[in-house]
């Protein structure tokens, strides 16, 4: 699956972010996010991008890339209007994600989403898209007021790679 387009929009008699994402293959996935999935997203979003940046970095180094990469997101992200898809793999109705979870290998990192109903999603993630997401999300929690601070990759450094969570949170 490659993603071609990620949107949020804030819907405050849900006090939740209608999330959707479509990919090169014409699919669209509705999801939504919680206060808390959100703040626990740009938690990761911000470790991921340190992970990746020890790699090639020296640890000093390693968090002003990750400052860098983020910088980057935000000032190369555009908003543009979102292209609905009709493909459904998950169904009209948006279904609600209880925690997420970052997996990260060796070649590459995902996003894993635990869903109501015992379900989980899946999307692999660059470093480009991880920015990209963590600016969205960051803009909808600001737009929302929720008072979500911008996590910074300052936080501890974790090991490079993983084939377990990093991060794995069980939310209500």
């Amino acid at each position: 699956m490659t993603i071609s387009q990620l949107s949020g929009n804030y819907v405050p008699e849900e006090d939740r972010v209608l999330f959707r994402l479509t990919t090169k293959q014409s699919e669209e996935f509705r999801l939504w996010f919680s206060r808390a999935v959100v703040k626990d997203i740009l938690k990761l979003g911000q470790q991921s991008l340190l992970l990746s940046s020890t790699r090639t970095h020296s640890a000093e180094h390693a968090t002003d890339m990750a400052q860098f990469k983020q910088q980057a997101a935000a000032e190369n992200t555009k908003f543009s209007e979102f292209v609905p898809c009709e493909e459904l793999p998950l169904g009209k109705d948006p279904l609600l994600v209880k925690s997420v979870a970052l997996l990260v290998h060796a070649d590459s990192t995902e996003l894993d989403m635990s869903l109501v109903g015992n379900k989980s999603f899946k999307i692999k993630l660059t470093d480009a898209l991880i920015g990209q997401l963590v600016v969205l999300l960051q803009k909808l929690a600001d737009n929302a007021k929720w008072a979500i601070e911008a996590p910074t990759p300052s936080d501890p450094v974790m090991p490079a790679v993983s084939e377990s969570p990093i991060a794995a949170k069980k939310l209500h």
